[in-house]
């Protein structure tokens, strides 16, 4: 996510896909003092292994998290949760994806490394489902 930064360690995103919990609905990038968190959004603040999550690379004192939204439980058969996930580098010639949403935050807020942007797909969450009246 800090591509072509000079400082600080290389970073990462890595996503899981299952049906163990309510799927996401929004994803969103958070310049910590900058902005406010939107309703009913989460930020993500630590990885896995327990490291903080801030995407910010170096020496910038300003935090960059990653935010997401949930859908509630009892979300609708036709709901539109996210499905897919990628990263782009404008300054490479990449373009989101035909379908994709780019949040247009700068993910990489270094004065060295490239700017890269977080792009995310929306499709019917519940297709596999089959209903029937028993």
């Amino acid at each position: 996510l800090n591509n072509g930064s000079l400082m600080g360690p290389q970073i990462y995103m890595c996503y899981r896909r299952g049906r163990d919990k309510p799927p996401l609905t929004d994803l969103g990038v958070l310049h910590d003092g900058k902005e406010r968190l939107k309703q009913g959004c989460e930020i993500i603040q630590t990885t896995p292994s327990g490291r903080p999550a801030n995407i910010s690379s170096g020496a910038s004192s300003q935090k960059v998290h990653i935010t997401y939204r949930r859908a509630s439980e009892n979300m609708t058969q036709n709901a539109l949760a996210v499905t897919d996930i990628c990263i782009i580098i404008p300054s490479k010639g990449e373009t989101p994806p035909h379908t994709f949403c780019k949040v247009d935050k700068n993910l990489n807020n270094s004065m060295w490394g490239l700017s890269a942007y977080l792009c995310y797909k929306k499709s019917v969450a519940k297709t596999n489902t089959i209903s029937y009246k028993a």
